[in-house]
């Protein structure tokens, strides 16, 4: 390198000292502030992984629940089967005959708990048949009666409590049969 570019070299990196402000080199070379840093961006993993964690087990009280509604509302259902002449006038009665609104509205007033309303839908059929189908099924008439199947189906649409998921919405359902006493 000639020599007139080493003076230059020398003038740029003087002159670069003199527009910096005093201090700023050793601040640079610093690390102070260095842990707040570190544990802002390990603070904001922890907290991903513990709402993360909440969520899923948000997801599986409401897949539980979903069950435990299809299986009471079909044992709503078989406690007031045919044998009954009244229909249901509230869910606390019990000489009555259960209708598909019947149940839907027991699951929703009394079952449900925490799940919405407008996230759950509850279907109610009564298959008309008795429970030894190996070969050929006895057709029951009337369909609720005793001995005769009922089928509760559950399904429930979760919301992920996460920001940017809402999208993601996995669709519980469960399918209880039992047959009316």
């Amino acid at each position: 390198m000639p020599q007139g570019g080493k003076a230059l070299s020398v003038l740029s990196r003087s002159f670069r000292a003199l527009c910096r402000p005093p201090g700023e080199e050793e601040f640079l070379r610093s690390e102070q502030g260095a842990e707040l840093v570190e544990f802002a961006l390990a603070f904001m993993i922890l907290m991903n992984l513990i709402f993360g964690i909440i969520s899923f087990c948000l997801a599986l009280f409401s897949a539980e629940m979903v069950a435990h509604c299809a299986q009471q509302g079909a044992r709503y259902a078989v406690a007031r089967g045919g044998d009954h002449s009244t229909p249901c006038s509230s869910t606390v009665v019990y000489d009555c005959v259960a209708s598909s609104s019947d149940v839907q509205n027991y699951i929703y007033t009394v079952e449900a708990g925490p799940m919405s309303k407008s996230s759950t839908t509850v279907t109610t059929t009564w298959p008309g048949t008795t429970p030894d189908c190996n070969s050929a099924c006895i057709e029951c008439s009337p369909t609720n009666s005793r001995g005769c199947y009922v089928e509760v189906l559950v399904s429930y649409t979760f919301q992920l409590p996460i920001p940017l998921m809402e999208k993601i919405t996995p669709t519980f359902s469960s399918t209880s049969y039992q047959v009316i006493q």
